[in-house]
């Protein structure tokens, strides 16, 4: 790839990255309003861990990536995908 290449293919892997943990955070609060509606004691322990197993994740440094999406859109001055 190009440098140009490797540097748009970057900045949509840290885009990628950032919304993956948002919608990670949604899908874990609304499945856990979800099953806190429709059950309870062990079943809802049970489904609770569950949402907690299949919604967990390695956090990336979120300041970071932030920061680094900001620096390409500053630079160009435009969204740049």
């Amino acid at each position: 790839l190009s440098e140009q290449g490797h540097s748009t293919a970057d900045l949509a892997v840290k885009m990628s990255k950032l919304n993956l943990v948002r919608a990670l955070e949604i899908v874990g609060q609304n499945g856990r309003e979800a099953v806190s509606g429709f059950a309870e004691g062990d079943d809802l322990q049970l489904l609770m861990m569950g949402i907690k197993r299949f919604t967990k994740m390695s956090y990336p440094n979120l300041k970071e990536l932030r920061r680094s999406i900001a620096e390409v859109i500053i630079d160009k001055n435009a969204y740049p995908l």
